[in-house]
Formats: structure tokens, sequence, C-alpha cells
């Protein structure tokens, strides 16, 4: 429904859980939506990407929470 994101952080890059809450409200039908939600992660290590030797275990936590208006034409 809605064809854009705001999204700094990429959820499927992250070793560890992601939750994500939204609501969308269609303002002008077909024409306008309102989205409202947020974003919770918990990191299990601090870099995934790191291919040598052990990770080390995080306990860091990103919340986001944010407001999307999409306007179509």
């Amino acid at each position: 429904m809605i064809s854009g994101s705001g999204e700094i952080i990429n959820k499927l890059g992250v070793n560890g859980s992601v939750f994500e809450l939204y609501y969308i409200q269609p303002l002008i039908k077909k024409h306008m939506f309102l989205r409202v939600g947020g974003v919770y992660f918990d990191y299990n290590y601090y870099n995934p990407n790191f291919i040598w030797g052990s990770q080390a275990e995080s306990d860091m936590t990103v919340k986001n929470s944010y407001i999307l208006m999409d306007i179509r034409f």
C-alpha cells in the first residue's frame, strides 16, 4: 500500500530481533495516506558482518518512531 519507506536501518541486516508496529490511515481515498509507527531493534552481536573469530555479544537496542505521509498523483 505504501510505496516508500523512511527507514534508516535495514531490518533484514540485524543479527537479533526486530519488531515493527504501524497503523495506516487513509486521508483521501487512493491518493493520501498517513502512516504512524515504531520499530524496535535488539542486536545480539556488535558486528554481524565480522567473519573472523568469535563475535562479542551486545546489549544494544534501537527504538525508532515515525510519521510518514504518502501522496499519490
